[in-house]
Order: C-alpha cells, then structure tokens, then sequence
C-alpha cells in the first residue's frame, strides 16, 4: 500500500508517471500495454488511466485517514455509467477475473478472437450487469 499513486513500485502506473515526467505529451496518448499483453487496453488516453486508477485505489481503500474524493472522474462515467460496478469489477480481479475484465459480450468477443470457447469471469459479468 502506498499513500501516492507514484510510489507504487513495480505497477504500470508507476512506469507511465516516470515516463510522464520526461515527456508529458505521453499523457495524451492512446493507452498502450507496458508489456507482454497481447489484449487490448481500455479505449482510453495513458493520463485518463491514471486518474482512474488513482481514484479506483481511493475508492477501495479501507481505513484511510481523512476524506475520500468521491466524484467520479470523467473517463468512467463514459466507460460505465454506473460507476458501482467498476469498483465490484475491480475487486473481483484476482477471484472472479483471469485474463479480461468486463461485459458479458466483451468477454465473449476476446474468447473467440483467442480460439477459446469462454473466459473465466463470465458468470460475474452477467450478474454485475444486472442492476447494482
């Protein structure tokens, strides 16, 4: 755990703020994977990640001292309306997620684009549809 977005060693996030630092027109640019991942990232600008990442870690943060900044930030509101069920997609990576997070059909697209016939996370997916 880390008070700063910036000092979270070994993320992405840290890697694409140390990146930022000596060239800040990164933060413009479409989101890329930092490595390996064959999958697309979100549809979304490398400084909207951050934001949103940042505001996610604040969100799911128990016991922080003082208060925590509940607007949601733009990016999200265009990604999901209803901000909720980002938070429970978000903690479900690790026990309901494996290789894709999101909608049912989103999952069911990237399991035929990879040749298999579903991904884990499915189930979950149907049932945060649903309204929250």
């Amino acid at each position: 755990m880390t008070a700063r977005l910036e000092d979270a060693d070994h993320t992405s996030a840290q890697q694409r703020i140390d990146h930022a630092k000596s060239d800040p027109s990164m933060l413009m640019q479409s989101l890329l994977p930092t490595s390996g991942s064959l999958l697309r990232c979100l549809p979304i600008r490398a400084g909207e990640y951050l934001e949103l990442v940042d505001w996610t870690g604040r969100q799911l943060r128990d016991g922080k001292r003082g208060g925590i900044h509940k607007d949601v930030p733009p990016i999200l509101q265009s990604l999901d309306p209803k901000s909720r069920r980002w938070i429970v997609r978000v903690n479900a990576i690790g026990s309901g997620y494996w290789r894709v997070v999101g909608e049912a059909q989103d999952l069911i697209a990237v399991a035929q684009r990879i040749g298999q016939r579903w991904v884990k996370g499915l189930r979950l997916a149907k049932k945060i549809a649903r309204p929250i």
